[in-house]
C-alpha cells in the first residue's frame, strides 16, 4: 500500500494540484458531494456553512502538500480507500440484492473489476503492485463523458481521491471549533482569589 499511496500523491498532489484553481478545487467538492445518496449529503449540511466547510476543507488539502504533512495524508489515503472499497461493494450488492441493476453491464463490469483489484492490493507484495496496476489501465472505461477517466486505473484513483474529498467535507469543523472555543474561553464566573492564592506556588 506503501507504493500505492505514494503514486497517488504523486499524481495528484504534486502533478494535478499546482494546475487547479481555487475555484476549481471548491467545484471538485461539489462534484464530490453528487455521488453520495441524498441523505448523505443531508447529513453533512451542519450550522456552518457548506461553503466555509469547503474553505476550511481547502486548506487542510494545501496542508497536506507540505512534506511534514505526509502522515497525515497517508490515514486520509487508507480511510479514503477503505471508503471507496465499501462503496464499491455495497453498489455491487444492492444490484445483485434487488435483482434490477441501476447501472449498465458495462459500469457494473467495472466496479467488479475495480473492487476485485482493491481487495488484492490489500494483501499483494510490492513487486506485484505496478502489474496489477497496468492491468487495470489496459481495460477501457464506457463512458462518453470526455472529462471522465478513461481506463479502469484512472477510476481507480479517482474514487480514491473524490473520497478523500468526501472525507474532508465531512469532518464537524462546527464542533471543533467549538471544543477550540471553549477551552481558550475564561471561566463563566471570576474566580476567588483565595482560592487562586492557595493553589499557587508562591504559597507553599
Amino acid at each position: 500500500m506503501t507504493d500505492l499511496r505514494l503514486l497517488v500523491y504523486q499524481f495528484f498532489f504534486v502533478k494535478t494540484f499546482p494546475k487547479i484553481s481555487d475555484v476549481e478545487l471548491i467545484s471538485t467538492f461539489d462534484w464530490a458531494l453528487e455521488f453520495l445518496p441524498e441523505r448523505e449529503q443531508k447529513a453533512l449540511s451542519t450550522n456552518l456553512s457548506l461553503l466555509t466547510q469547503k474553505r476550511i476543507a481547502l486548506d487542510l488539502l494545501r496542508h497536506l502538500r507540505n512534506s511534514q504533512a505526509r502522515p497525515t495524508f497517508e490515514t486520509l489515503f487508507d480511510h479514503a480507500y477503505a471508503w471507496s472499497a465499501r462503496r464499491l461493494e455495497n453498489n455491487i450488492h444492492k444490484q445483485q440484492l434487488i435483482g434490477m441493476p441501476s447501472l449498465n453491464d458495462e459500469e457494473h463490469k467495472e466496479e467488479k473489476a475495480i473492487l476485485k483489484t482493491m481487495l488484492q492490493l490489500l494483501t499483494t507484495s510490492r513487486h506485484k503492485l505496478r502489474p496489477l496496476l497496468a492491468k487495470l489501465a489496459e481495460k477501457r472505461v464506457a463512458t462518453a463523458n470526455p472529462d471522465s477517466p478513461d481506463n479502469y486505473m484512472m477510476k481507480l484513483f479517482d474514487n480514491i481521491i473524490r473520497e478523500m474529498f468526501v472525507i474532508l467535507i465531512r469532518l464537524v469543523y462546527l464542533s471543533l471549533l467549538q471544543e477550540a472555543l471553549k477551552e481558550q474561553s475564561p471561566p463563566a464566573h471570576p474566580a476567588d482569589l483565595r482560592t487562586l492564592s492557595s493553589c499557587s506556588p508562591m504559597s507553599t
